[in-house]
């Protein structure tokens, strides 16, 4: 076999391994283990699960070092107890199983005629809704004090797009802003539930494309949305954005950029693929280049773009500007 072809190969591996992941944390079988061990026919019957798919994912899981056989009793290890009770790594296994079956019908969402797109689709089913949140306020969660040392955020603030609005509400917390966050009724529905809103915080429920402001903001703050607007759509999107805000107004983006690594440019090829889900347009990851161009012909000035530091995947930058 090729290198290239044995390269091909362990990513269609890694990719059964992070599903039989999910599956493992979504299904229950940690949970069994971690309330009580046993032998994979006991812990299969008190699940309700196929003995011997239970025995495979059980020797998929040792390893992961989630779990340790002694004879035939199979029990969680300490990394395992670990990985039982943190709910961000439970939300993500949720999330993700319900991306991996999304994936299947994009060809056809891609058409045009598809009706609404997964995540519209998927919000309307609770587990969707608060698996997705709860993930997407977990990886924001690592990013707040990068954010909250390089963002001078005061006044009002447009969170646009704002699913679980992490960064908005922790700075409405710390008494420096008065924040709306603005997203669509499903997703505001659950967050309402999920999340305390603190003094000075408020949702809002709607399309941003539609949404029409009382009186204009001091900011407008937009965590990973450009990247769903295709080439054609960006200008729009930026424009409204732009009106959101008063006439010198702040924009504070959070965006994934294309840069020339190689493995960068695959994951967000992947990326990039992946906003069919959402619906039948496929939107656009810029370069910074690309952005800072349509940046300045939406008026904006003073424009700075940093690097977060690395995360698990993609190359993410915290873009600021001013509206002239």
């Amino acid at each position: 076999m090729t290198e290239a072809l044995g390269h091909l190969h362990d990513e269609l591996r890694a990719y059964k391994r992070s599903r039989a992941l999910a599956v493992a944390l979504s299904s229950g079988l940690l949970d069994a283990l971690r309330q009580e061990g046993g032998s994979a026919e006991s812990v299969a019957q008190r699940r309700g699960l196929a003995k011997d798919w239970t025995t495979g994912l059980l020797d998929l899981l040792r390893i992961f070092r989630l779990v340790t056989r002694i004879d035939s009793h199979w029990e969680l290890t300490s990394l395992g107890e670990q990985a039982v009770a943190d709910p961000a790594l439970r939300a993500f296994a949720g999330y993700h199983l319900h991306c991996y079956a999304g994936w299947q019908d994009l060809p056809e969402r891609c058409q045009g005629d598809a009706g609404p797109g997964f995540h519209a689709a998927g919000a309307e089913t609770p587990e969707f809704t608060n698996a997705y949140l709860r993930s997407m306020d977990a990886i924001a969660q690592r990013s707040f004090a990068f954010l909250q040392d390089r963002c001078r955020v005061a006044g009002t603030v447009l969170d646009v797009g704002a699913g679980p609005s992490t960064f908005c509400r922790q700075l409405a917390a710390c008494g420096s802003c008065r924040v709306t966050a603005l997203d669509l009724p499903p997703i505001v529905e659950a967050a309402k539930e999920l999340f305390a809103s603190p003094a000075g915080f408020e949702w809002i429920a709607g399309d941003f494309r539609d949404f029409v402001p009382v009186r204009p903001f001091d900011t407008v703050f937009c965590s990973h949305l450009l990247e769903y607007a295709s080439l054609a759509e960006l200008p729009e999107w930026l424009a409204l954005m732009r009106g959101f805000t008063r006439p010198g107004g702040k924009a504070v983006f959070l965006v994934f950029l294309r840069d020339s690594t190689t493995d960068a440019q695959l994951d967000l090829a992947v990326f990039q693929l992946s906003t069919g889900v959402n619906g039948a347009g496929l939107g656009h990851v810029c370069t910074s280049a690309e952005l800072l161009d349509y940046l300045r012909n939406a008026g904006a000035g003073d424009i700075e773009c940093t690097p977060l530091p690395r995360g698990p995947s993609y190359s993410e930058y915290l873009v600021t500007c001013t509206w002239t």
